[in-house]
């Protein structure tokens, strides 16, 4: 086993430390929202993507739960055992799983653990919290912008970014429809904000820069 998987597992109470571990293919789905939660996960390698999907059709991604992470926290601290949203490998992953009853009962016997789990579940409600206060009052235009900007910044260089994402995905992720993604796509590419490479979003140092300035304004 990798050592900085048991390193990982070594931080849990030893009775989640006897969880069998759940090997996730790209794309899986770790369980879909509105299921009965039955367990806890904790991710000792790969990302998991939150998402939300709704009765329109559209599917929004609200934020990545990276490794280190717990899944289903939330339901099985608050006692409402219902999957709040679905959960999907966006790589291959590693988790290890225990039941609901085996992770509350280590909450309820390990002062450390639950003081732990508390701090990272109020991290995750704290960044949503700040995440949606931000989006409430903006429109289309500014978060396609502030994503923009954002996924420059993540790539880490000076150079350009492509975005090999379809528009839907783009769309999921900014939390907007696809349509409203092309139309403001279209408004940027005229206002030389952003150009399009083989079909794909194309963001240069001066793009950035440009948009980085809007934002700020």
């Amino acid at each position: 086993m990798d050592v900085e998987v048991e390193s990982l597992i070594k931080t849990l109470p030893e009775r989640l430390k006897k969880g069998p571990i759940v090997y996730l293919k790209k794309d899986s789905v770790v369980f879909y929202k509105g299921a009965v939660t039955t367990h806890a996960y904790f991710v000792l390698s790969g990302h998991i993507t939150v998402q939300n999907p709704h009765s329109n059709g559209n599917i929004y991604l609200i934020t990545d739960m990276p490794v280190g992470s717990f899944l289903c926290d939330l339901e099985i601290m608050s006692g409402e055992l219902i999957n709040a949203t679905t959960l999907v490998a966006q790589t291959d992953c590693m988790l290890l799983k225990f039941t609901a009853s085996d992770f509350l009962n280590a909450l309820k016997l390990d002062s450390e653990f639950l003081f732990f789990t508390s701090q990272q579940l109020a991290q995750k409600m704290y960044k949503e919290c700040y995440r949606l206060g931000d989006n409430l009052f903006t429109n289309g235009l500014d978060k396609l912008k502030n994503y923009l900007v954002n996924s420059y910044c993540e790539k880490g260089s000076n150079s350009e970014l492509i975005i090999r994402k379809t528009r839907q995905v783009i769309a999921n992720e900014v939390g907007v429809s696809e349509k409203t993604i092309n139309r403001n796509v279209k408004h940027l590419v005229d206002q030389k904000l952003l150009e399009i490479y083989k079909g794909k979003i194309c963001i240069k140092q001066l793009h950035y820069e440009s948009l980085l300035k809007q934002i700020d304004n």
